[in-house]
């Protein structure tokens, strides 16, 4: 943990996008690997993180937002389509040019999360570390080169967030209170309680990402209905952005070390083919629905819905439609992949 507000303090001096998530997670990587320090966190902390991030999200999510879900139906499609035709033929490849076996090389290359496609690769008999690599690297290559891009494309695109009434892009976190009242603070303790059994409601029906979503939905639903509600002091945001990194950073360890030496090849071009894929895929996006590049980029990144939620709002993106197009290709890779798996396997 100190590994990790030292890393946030380095990457905020350093005026890097996302700097609570990404300076911990790469000083902390650094470090697990190296066997300077390692740790394995509880299930609740995770959660706890997912549901400080999903609240937040959750807190962009307004009858406007909701009324643009018909227009967004069309390009959500594309997009599902698009990264998982990317994934199989990314994977058909890696697996005729290398030993690696079909089903881990789908696996390896789908736009999923390491844990669902690490338990996927579990019941199918895959290589499980190897799938775990090339998720994580995939992963933590997008949260690395997606905010300098997007932070980038904000700078270029001044124009954009006035056009669609957005924030301006904002400075990197920092821990400075501002004025909160007494009933503010026990407002948003509540939506932090909505949150937390919004998540334990989701994971008992086994919904993917459920810490996220969980709270997410129920803080959106309660916004919706007309709810008073004030939005959680910045500074937990910034504590669940360096908790995230910490965790992310701590899944390097030697054996993904010795795995990417002995497969680091497959390893960068996978990946690299995975994030130029997103990045033509961004372009028809933001044609498509006339919004700024950093919102078509952050919807089209193959990240994780809270990584790349957060980093939207930080940036001053369009929150909820990263968060639909981010649910969305999530949800469809767990449903649809195993299906597809079974069909090119069984052909």
């Amino acid at each position: 943990m100190l590994l990790g507000f030292l890393g946030w303090r380095v990457a905020s001096r350093l005026r890097a996008p996302a700097a609570a998530m990404l300076g911990p997670m790469i000083l902390v990587g650094i470090a697990s690997s190296l066997g300077i320090a390692r740790a394995d966190f509880h299930v609740a902390v995770k959660t706890a993180l997912q549901i400080v991030i999903g609240v937040f999200l959750g807190y962009k999510i307004d009858w406007d937002a909701l009324s643009r879900i018909r227009a967004l139906i069309r390009p959500i499609a594309l997009v599902t389509t698009w990264m998982l035709a990317a994934a199989v033929l990314i994977g058909y490849a890696l697996a005729s040019v290398t030993h690696i076996d079909l089903a881990t090389a789908f696996l390896g290359t789908s736009p999923g999360g390491i844990a669902e496609m690490t338990a996927m690769a579990i019941s199918i008999q895959a290589d499980v570390t190897l799938v775990a690599t090339l998720q994580f690297f995939r992963i933590v290559s997008t949260i690395v080169a997606i905010p300098l891009l997007a932070k980038g494309l904000g700078v270029q695109d001044t124009a954009a967030p006035a056009k669609r009434g957005a924030e301006p892009v904002r400075a990197p976190e920092t821990f400075e209170a501002r004025p909160t009242s007494t009933a503010d603070r026990f407002t948003g303790l509540v939506y932090l309680a909505l949150g937390a059994l919004g998540s334990l409601g989701f994971a008992a029906l086994r919904i993917p990402a459920a810490g996220v979503v969980g709270a997410l939905t129920t803080v959106a639903l309660a916004r919706v209905v007309g709810c008073k509600y004030c939005e959680p002091p910045q500074a937990l945001r910034t504590l669940a952005q360096i908790g995230l990194g910490i965790i992310i950073g701590a899944a390097f360890n030697d054996q993904t070390l010795t795995e990417l030496r002995a497969q680091f090849l497959p390893v960068l071009v996978t990946t690299a083919a995975t994030v130029l894929s997103a990045l033509a895929l961004a372009r028809v996006v933001q044609r498509w629905l006339k919004t700024d590049l950093q919102t078509a980029l952050l919807a089209c990144a193959p990240g994780g819905l809270a990584q790349m939620g957060i980093i939207a709002d930080e940036l001053g993106a369009e929150v909820f439609v990263v968060n639909l197009f981010q649910l969305t290709r999530l949800v469809s890779a767990v449903l649809l992949l195993p299906i597809l798996i079974r069909l090119l396997l069984g052909a």
